[in-house]
């Protein structure tokens, strides 16, 4: 008898707790989500870290791009400066595509049409040389090679920084830098800056003596209309 009566009441209580556990998971399962509120909270918070990373990745692209860039133009220089008078009188027209077949053309510059390639933002550079049998400085004329780049308005300001500071760095390599613009209704703009062996008096501009705000006045010009390119000339005697 006394066992009967200890296994109902064991049966009792083991009901009882499935029963009480029952209700809580029941009620765990009530409560256990999240509200509309905190849900959209919670999405405002991942766009805007979103928005930041993104903002952030493009702003180390476009460096990353322009320190390519400048180091482009200044490999650019030095190969146009070593191989200047390695052509004879023979004119040669495309002197990047000369470069490609000897392999020292810049990294990451493509052809984009005859005679023109692009460097990383896509501006165009056309790099030639010229045999002038008349050249006013000797009677046996004279050779001379030059680079053409026309900047394109999505980077134009800082394209344009960057082929100035260049051109400074290396002013030894230059007879002189070309700057010229064309705004809307025909006004011209332009200015020759001379290199350091050419640069002979005060009056001149010099490429060594170029200031961060002469560069960045230059730049404004270049940069003043969206719809216009600005065309550089470096030549090399």
């Amino acid at each position: 008898f006394r066992k009967k009566v200890q296994i109902r009441r064991n049966f009792a209580t083991t009901c009882t707790q499935k029963s009480t556990q029952g209700a809580k998971l029941q009620a765990d399962a009530t409560f256990s989500g999240r509200s509309m509120v905190e849900m959209l909270g919670v999405l405002a918070i991942i766009g805007v870290l979103s928005v930041g990373a993104i903002s952030g990745y493009s702003k180390a692209m476009m460096k990353y791009k322009l320190n390519k860039q400048a180091g482009q133009y200044s490999e650019l220089i030095n190969t146009m400066a070593m191989y200047k008078n390695r052509y004879g009188n023979a004119s040669v027209q495309n002197l990047l595509k000369y470069f490609e077949t000897m392999n020292l053309l810049p990294e990451h510059f493509s052809e984009n049409g005859p005679y023109h390639y692009s460097d990383i933002l896509n501006n165009s550079v056309q790099c030639y040389k010229i045999y002038d049998e008349n050249c006013a400085n000797t009677s046996q004329g004279c050779n001379y090679s030059s680079c053409d780049i026309t900047l394109f308005p999505s980077y134009s300001f800082q394209s344009c920084q960057n082929l100035l500071t260049v051109a400074k760095e290396n002013s030894e390599q230059l007879w002189f830098f070309n700057w010229h613009n064309k705004l809307e209704g025909n006004m011209d703009q332009s200015s020759q800056i001379f290199g350091n062996a050419y640069c002979r008096s005060s009056q001149q501009n010099c490429l060594k003596n170029l200031t961060l705000s002469k560069i960045k006045e230059l730049c404004d010009l270049c940069a003043a209309d969206k719809y216009t390119s600005c065309n550089f000339r470096l030549t090399f005697y």
